[in-house]
């Protein structure tokens, strides 16, 4: 048998990619496949969680920023060394979800502070650690990432609090409880203070401040703030959980400030201050660490 060259070998396989006739038998050409659809390989059901995705993206923006539209910044609620995490997490999300957007904490380490008791009256001194009780897997489910919405600023001192509410030109008011009297009694020594629905909202920006349990608002803060109130009580309950009290004050404060600005008032923020807060929450919404920048 005659041998077959190299250079015989490479003209006889060309032939045959070429589809040429060798030895009577005609070779069909090799094909090479065909570069496979890109789009063919997407499953269809990936496809439509695409779609989902994006439709779902657009959504959430649209809620976010109908939720800056609808803030009030005029209004804020002020913690004064709350003690429970609980407590600040209800407080946090009932916030949130009535639509105010400053909250103020103020935070002394280990500090001994004057409280004023129930009966508005007496006092009693007692250390105040104000460092949370750090169940935080108990307050998580109960904030569910409102403190995300909110702007949060912290203070070490009363005293700090005070300066930054007087450079804003903020009134601060202080929520004490009401006087405990009995039936038919007149204590002329009780202190009267102003109820929450007599507070002007419209004129001037408000700090509400809610102190600590048990403890209430510290004679420091009672003595530098403008004023205090308290929330009409007219059945035989003496007193109410701090999360309820900031809820219904919250919800409170937040329509009478709006009724300064029309029937129809949203915000009580202009147009710039909208969409700043708009492309915040644009940021905010992508950033998943945001939440863990904020300390505890």
């Amino acid at each position: 048998a005659a041998q077959v060259k190299p250079a015989d070998r490479s003209i006889q396989l060309l032939s045959i990619t070429m589809g040429h006739c060798i030895s009577g038998v005609f070779l069909a050409p090799y094909a090479l496949p065909a570069a496979p659809s890109r789009q063919a390989e997407i499953p269809v059901e990936e496809l439509i969680d695409d779609a989902d995705s994006e439709q779902h993206n657009l959504r959430r923006l649209a809620r976010l920023e109908d939720a800056a539209s609808h803030r009030v910044s005029g209004v804020r609620i002020v913690l004064e060394n709350l003690t429970n995490e609980g407590n600040r997490a209800a407080i946090l999300r009932s916030v949130e979800a009535l639509g105010l957007l400053n909250v103020d904490e103020i935070r002394s380490c280990e500090a001994t502070e004057t409280y004023a008791g129930p009966d508005n009256e007496s006092t009693k001194s007692a250390t105040a650690t104000s460092q949370m009780r750090c169940r935080r897997g108990d307050s998580r489910s109960i904030v569910n990432g409102a403190e995300k919405w909110v702007n949060i600023a912290r203070y070490a001192t009363v005293k700090d609090f005070i300066r930054s509410m007087k450079d804003k030109n903020v009134r601060v008011l202080a929520a004490m409880p009401p006087p405990l009297e009995q039936p038919g009694a007149c204590s002329p020594r009780a202190k009267v203070h102003q109820p929450l629905d007599s507070i002007d909202f419209s004129s001037q920006e408000v700090a509400l401040v809610f102190g600590c349990e048990g403890k209430g608002i510290s004679r420091e803060m009672q003595v530098l703030c403008d004023g205090t109130f308290s929330v009409p009580m007219h059945g035989l309950t003496e007193s109410l959980n701090v999360s309820v009290t900031v809820a219904i004050c919250a919800h409170f404060a937040r329509s009478r400030r709006l009724e300064h600005f029309g029937a129809a008032a949203r915000t009580d923020m202009d147009v710039d201050a909208q969409e700043k807060l708009k492309a915040d929450y644009r940021r905010r919404s992508t950033d998943n660490n945001f939440v863990k920048k904020i300390k505890m």
